[in-house]
């Protein structure tokens, strides 16, 4: 459909091959603008994250990622590390072309 309207190549195969690769068996969503920004911002590369940015990761990463919203246990930090480094892996997904 995106084709058909714009004409050309939209970069929509490229991103869909890409995550189908980075996250077999998952069914994922990709970031709005607004959650890229704010991942963007540094957020995922601090130590110590404060209670409103972890829901704030959690909300992102459960749309994201197809998941029921729930925030992990800071005495779990296998949960959040997986999470970061998913969310990392997402902002690296290849754009698509306007």
């Amino acid at each position: 459909m995106v084709k058909a309207i714009a004409g050309e190549d939209c970069g929509c195969d490229e991103r869909k091959e890409w995550l189908n690769k980075k996250f077999p068996y998952k069914k994922v969503q990709c970031l709005d603008p607004e959650e890229k920004e704010y991942l963007s911002g540094g957020i995922l590369k601090e130590k110590r994250i404060s209670r409103e940015d972890q829901e704030m990761i959690a909300k992102i990463h459960s749309r994201v990622f197809s998941h029921k919203f729930h925030v992990p246990c800071s005495c779990n930090p296998s949960i959040w590390k997986q999470w970061i480094r998913e969310l990392n892996d997402m902002l690296d997904a290849p754009e698509e072309v306007s």
